[in-house]
């Protein structure tokens, strides 16, 4: 398959990724995450028995070699959005949810779910963020997002503070956009 540069971002990579799988429920990684444990991807499917769980959600872990503004900045977002460090339930839309929801370095959603509302192109047109509308639209519907600590996978992008800052600022702004997409849908 050959995708023209201009069409290409995460959630069409996403998308293209669930065309062309099968199964009821579809697990996401990204090619420089790996899985803090053996029991990874069952601590992702657990939650599936309840019927209301569109999508599952680990966090991040990182690894010594880690940039040490990654870590800091993981800590502040750790002391806001207590949900990054045990299992928590999402239920409802708010723009408080927390860094990310169903962030697609680690995450499992149902496949039924995805054919009536696949990852926006255009939220991830701002260079991220189509997950976590999908996160927001389904919240909207009833449903609940789950973040489990145990579905976590060790990921980092080795940034400098300029690249944190400048990531966290387009990440931001992707997070209002899926937030406003997801009231509009």
């Amino acid at each position: 398959m050959s995708i023209e540069t201009p069409k290409y971002n995460h959630a069409f990579a996403c998308n293209e990724g669930v065309r062309n799988s099968n199964g009821d429920i579809i697990v996401f990684t990204n090619g420089h995450s790996q899985p803090v444990s053996d029991k990874w991807l069952e601590s992702g499917l657990r939650h599936f028995d309840d019927k209301k769980v569109a999508g599952v959600y680990g966090s991040e872990s990182f690894t010594e070699e880690t940039t040490t503004v990654d870590k800091i900045g993981r800590r502040l977002a750790e002391l806001y959005y207590p949900g990054l460090k045990r299992n928590h339930i999402y239920d409802k839309p708010s723009i408080m949810t927390g860094p990310g929801l169903l962030a697609t370095m680690s995450a499992a959603i149902r496949r039924d779910l995805w054919i009536k509302h696949p990852f926006s192109e255009e939220v991830s047109a701002s260079g991220a963020g189509e997950d976590t509308e999908w996160g927001f639209y389904f919240l909207r519907k009833g449903l609940k997002v789950i973040v489990d600590p145990e579905f976590s996978v060790y990921h980092s992008h080795q940034v400098s503070l300029i690249k944190f800052f400048q990531r966290n600022l387009n990440f931001y702004y992707s997070y209002f956009l899926a937030f406003h997409k997801s009231k509009n849908t």
